[in-house]
């Protein structure tokens, strides 16, 4: 079995290469994060100057408009450089949503493969209503992603054979909002690694947040939190 493994962030792509390297796995990955070592590097493809110079690009925008095009923009470049790469030889293409549309066409035009959508969160309708509201709380004015962004992640829900969903809230979101049946989403929620070794019991009280800085991860409640601790 032939596998194509394509995400233009990290998220948890590298640690499927990992294993799917363990196992020795016949795969390629396509990625736009940094690739360790330990992942056999002619199984490899590295698009990290597109995620980069988008970066770049948002910090120097006058707009939340604007650098939601340029993000929509690099979406669409990375997809549609894996499209013009991809080895047509594969059984399966592994792709992370947003990412993924142009290179499942292109598979369906030349080739036999399955695609899988990778959905690592819920669909753009149901996480933008929520956080449109947390915004809407605190006076200020929340921008939608590009339209282009999120027509394209409800074709990949249509166009993809399989859906994989993190949970059961990702999985009724995308029933929810009719962008999926049910039959074709599997729920394969995440893992860790277990803990080999018991840290000694601080002697200060620590919290360590992990996430944006933003409202979307709700820091502002995390600080809140704090003003009632004596």
């Amino acid at each position: 079995m032939k596998i194509a493994l394509s995400s233009g962030g990290r998220f948890h792509s590298i640690e499927i290469a990992k294993q799917l390297n363990r196992l020795n796995v016949d795969f390629t990955l396509y990625s736009g994060a940094a690739i360790p070592k330990e992942i056999r590097q002619n199984k490899t493809h590295g698009y990290r100057a597109i995620p980069i110079i988008s970066f770049a690009l948002r910090q120097i925008a006058f707009s939340e408009r604007i650098r939601r095009k340029i993000t929509s923009l690099s979406d669409d470049l990375f997809d549609k450089i894996v499209a013009s790469k991809i080895s047509q030889d594969i059984d399966i293409f592994h792709g992370f949503s947003v990412y993924s549309l142009y290179t499942m066409r292109e598979l369906k035009k030349k080739s036999t493969a399955k695609s899988i959508i990778d959905r690592g969160s819920a669909p753009v309708q149901e996480y933008n209503a929520i956080v449109e509201a947390e915004y809407s709380k605190l006076g200020k004015h929340y921008y939608w992603p590009d339209q282009s962004s999120i027509k394209k992640q409800d074709n990949e829900y249509r166009e993809a054979d399989v859906i994989l969903s993190p949970s059961n809230y990702v999985t009724d979101s995308l029933v929810k909002h009719k962008l999926a049946q049910r039959e074709k989403i599997f729920n394969l929620p995440y893992g860790a690694p277990p803990v080999t070794k018991k840290e000694p019991k601080p002697e200060k009280f620590k919290v360590l947040f992990i996430g944006g800085a933003g409202i979307a991860k709700g820091l502002h409640y995390l600080i809140d939190a704090f003003s009632w601790l004596d």
